[in-house]
């Protein structure tokens, strides 16, 4: 019965938004004496083209398109009637034709859009502005008239009212539409598709960029709008090339993830079989004193036993948090992360000798981040400290790894600092570069890595020396 109401919900709302805007097509019909043809069909064509400038945001979950200002533009242009006419019919043909979308979903989307434009051009006009189309009707002639029209404050007001009132009547009927399919509040499915920074800005990008595609057709005619695609055509490929290079970096980073787990692994898989022989040899003497009751021997094999499960279960709970390869931000705690981080990497054996000198600021507070990606850029510095000192056969060892609030607690700070011989000055300004490395069995990829991943959370990390020796990278984060 519910699945059943929920499906007569949807009819009814897809019904009513379909059968008004039949009636505003019957109306547009009847009106068509205030039509000029030629700009409708050539404004029809303009936004069914429209619908081929699609770009795809880097999460791949958003799309921004030029169909919003193209409509908005031929609403202004042309007038409410003929608006609804090119908002209909361009949607239609740009759902079937472009997108493949069932005829059932071309047509409510269309009538969705031709209900907004509809709304837009009436509050234009309500706003005190009239239809561009008849001084337009010759470009040459009409340059004057729509010059002095789009450089009055009052045509800003109109067109910045009525495009808000375009995305507000468009919002609310999708709003009310999903609401209804998902059974979420209506106030929330608001919230989150008109109240995101990304949707805003989109918004504003879209309502601003009608008075330029109404002034290059009343300057230049059919020609500007063709330039003005023709250019928007090259953004769209350097659009689909730049996300091409984003899913190459991110791949990047997931095959450097792997090549670091498998270091790690190996180093685990080592230590894990260290600490089951231990466990083994505990168990048979705790059967042997058991029979013997020898408490104190018991207790202290108990110990043992018990820290050394502890060890395991910290090395198991680090990799599988560093074997995440998407990222998840949430809240967390980082200086728990980077006490956990310490603890997952001691039992390998480039750490052996090492000492480490844990800071950590009891006001850093949360920070919102990928638990995962930050403890892949900690491990490698840890890592890339150890090495040094090794390989540079330092006497003494020690990592410094300290957090602080800095910026007047607007950002945090991770520090990583060791007392090795330090970052050649030459190499200091290639260290984040892929491929370059300094390592002898390096692969040049650790730090490129942990760059991406600072950028990811709108941080930074850089490299540096200490004064009295020592490398030192300080990685940057946005406080929540």
């Amino acid at each position: 019965m519910i699945g059943g109401s929920l499906s007569r919900k949807v009819v009814a709302i897809v019904g009513l938004v379909i059968l008004a805007a039949c009636g505003l097509l019957v109306v547009s019909i009847m009106e068509r004496s205030t039509w000029s043809l030629a700009h409708l069909a050539f404004w029809t064509v303009v936004c069914v083209l429209s619908e081929l400038l699609w770009f795809r945001a880097p999460t791949g979950e958003s799309f921004t398109s030029l169909g919003t200002s193209t409509k908005l533009a031929a609403a202004f242009v042309c007038g409410v009637w003929p608006a609804v006419v090119v908002s209909w019919l361009s949607t239609l043909i740009g759902n079937v034709v472009f997108r493949r979308a069932p005829w059932y979903k071309a047509l409510y989307n269309a009538s969705q859009l031709a209900l907004a434009c509809a709304v837009a051009a009436a509050v234009y006009r309500i706003a005190g502005e009239k239809p561009l189309a008849d001084p337009m009707l010759s470009p040459l002639v009409g340059l004057p008239s729509v010059v002095d029209i789009l450089s009055t404050s009052r045509y800003m007001r109109a067109v910045l009212t009525a495009g808000a009132a375009y995305s507000l009547s468009n919002t609310l009927l999708m709003a009310w539409l999903l609401s209804v399919m998902s059974k979420r509040r209506f106030l929330s499915l608001l919230k989150e598709n008109s109240l995101q920074p990304e949707s805003l800005q989109t918004l504003a990008a879209s309502i601003l960029l009608v008075p330029l595609l109404v002034l290059l057709y009343g300057l230049t005619g059919i020609i500007g709008i063709l330039v003005l695609f023709l250019l928007l055509g090259l953004v769209l490929v350097a659009n689909r090339r730049y996300l091409a290079v984003v899913r190459a970096q991110d791949s990047l980073l997931r095959t450097e993830r792997m090549a670091a787990m498998g270091d790690v692994a190996e180093e685990i898989g080592s230590a894990l079989g260290d600490y089951l022989k231990q466990l083994k040899e505990r168990t048979e003497a705790l059967m042997g004193m058991a029979q013997g009751r020898a408490e104190g021997k018991i207790l202290k094999s108990a110990d043992i036993i018990q820290s050394n499960v502890g060890q395991m279960s910290a090395m198991i709970e680090g990799l599988v948090a560093f074997s995440h390869t998407e990222a998840v931000k949430r809240m967390s705690d980082l200086n728990e992360l980077v006490g956990k981080t310490v603890e997952f990497i001691r039992p390998q054996n480039r750490f052996d000798d090492v000492e480490f000198d844990i800071r950590l600021d009891p006001e850093l507070g949360l920070v919102k981040s990928d638990p995962g990606q930050i403890q892949q850029v900690l491990i490698n510095l840890l890592a890339n400290a150890a090495d040094a000192m090794n390989e540079a056969h330092s006497d003494f060892r020690r990592i410094l790894v300290q957090t602080e609030r800095i910026a007047g607690g607007k950002r945090v700070r991770i520090k990583v600092a060791d007392s090795g011989p330090g970052i050649p000055k030459e190499s200091l300004p290639r260290v984040f570069e892929p491929h370059f490395t300094t390592k002898k069995t390096g692969h040049g990829f650790g730090l490129s890595t942990a760059f991406r991943i600072a950028q990811n959370h709108n941080g930074s990390i850089q490299a540096g020396n200490q004064n009295h020796g020592g490398a030192e990278f300080l990685l940057e984060l946005p406080a929540a």
